[in-house]
């Protein structure tokens, strides 16, 4: 827990200097180019000013770990990040901003958030970049316990039951010049995974389902013939593909002309 508090401090700390101030106006940047906020609750977790201004200035509730930080960080509430007092599915977009970084157990925090994201909700993560070139600037030098892999986030979303939805990479340099500013347009713009922060987007994993006695009596009617008025219901507009195959097969039922005026008898 020492740790988790180093590094946590360490990173508010960073964020007052000008480097830390240009990364995280680089990543808002492209924070609002990722997100299609339309409203709804929205959680907050950094220890850094709030990303969230842009698309929802006054949506976004703040996350605090304790009572010190509650004031420095502008935070609404006071929680463990790993027991959110909220209700499953309760919030519209989740972002946390660089504490899977620093915070011991990021799994559980993970997991606790995908808990309270919504069914049609974002969960927003950013972090450092292990793929950044590790040059001998100290701008480069972030104040991270770890730096996680994509491919690592990939896994633990699988096993809360949710899929990344796209990525991005941004921060390519902290300097205040021009080359940095051509290096960041050019890297964005490729997308190139070398910058020093990601921003991953998931969703929940969805599957939709339609029930077999709603799939029979479909094919009942069809080999009526004739089939009444309001009877059949509208079909889901996305089906699985076991169920797309399934109703492209032809049917086996018999599809003689039968005289009209008279329906089979159930």
């Amino acid at each position: 827990m020492s740790d988790t508090r180093q590094s946590v401090s360490a990173l508010m700390a960073y964020w007052n200097t000008p480097a830390g101030q240009q990364v995280w106006q680089r990543e808002s940047v492209m924070l609002s180019r990722m997100v299609a906020y339309k409203g709804g609750r929205l959680l907050e977790m950094s220890a850094a000013a709030s990303l969230a201004t842009p698309f929802a200035p006054s949506h976004a509730l703040r996350w605090a770990p304790s009572i010190a930080t509650q004031p420095l960080w502008h935070a609404d509430y006071i929680a463990d990040g790993r027991a959110q007092p909220f209700d499953d599915c309760y919030f519209d977009t989740v972002l946390i901003h660089h504490l899977l970084d620093c915070v011991d157990q990021p799994h559980h925090w993970l997991s606790e958030a995908a808990r309270i994201t919504a069914d049609t909700g974002r969960l927003y993560l950013i972090g450092w970049n292990p793929l950044q070139p590790r040059w001998p600037h100290r701008h480069r030098r972030h104040p991270a316990q770890r730096r996680l892999f994509t491919r690592q986030i990939r896994d633990w979303l699988a096993f809360v039951d949710l899929e990344i939805e796209q990525v991005h990479y941004c921060a390519f340099s902290a300097a205040r010049c021009r080359t940095a500013s051509w290096a960041e347009h050019v890297g964005t713009l490729l997308d190139v995974p070398l910058a020093g922060s990601y921003i991953v987007s998931a969703r929940r994993q969805k599957q939709y389902i339609v029930p077999l006695a709603k799939r029979l009596r479909h094919r009942q009617l069809l080999s009526l013939g004739t089939i009444p008025k309001g009877v059949l219901a509208p079909m889901p507009s996305t089906l699985t593909e076991q169920h797309r195959t399934d109703a492209d097969c032809p049917t086996t039922h018999s599809t003689s002309p039968r005289p009209s005026g008279h329906h089979e008898q159930h």
